[in-house]
């Protein structure tokens, strides 16, 4: 079973399957710098979910959540 991932701007994933929100990829959008720019070429490659989702939101607390409480407690 292939494993899909929320990607938050602030945490960097390498996997060949990622699944960014809707709403990160406009907060990305918004500025014009190297990030923006590499998002805008490699769309294609991520899966967007809308995060009107019923599912998408209470999952995405989880994993900041958990993203918080690893790294950032190092």
């Amino acid at each position: 079973m292939d494993r899909q991932y929320a990607l938050d701007a602030n945490v960097l994933i390498s996997s060949n399957r990622i699944v960014l929100v809707d709403k990160v990829r406009d907060e990305i959008y918004r500025n014009e710098d190297q990030l923006s720019q590499w998002l805008k070429t490699a769309e294609a490659s991520f899966i967007i979910k809308d995060s009107e989702d019923k599912d998408i939101l209470p999952n995405y607390s989880k994993i900041i959540a958990s993203v918080q409480s690893t790294y950032y407690n190092l």
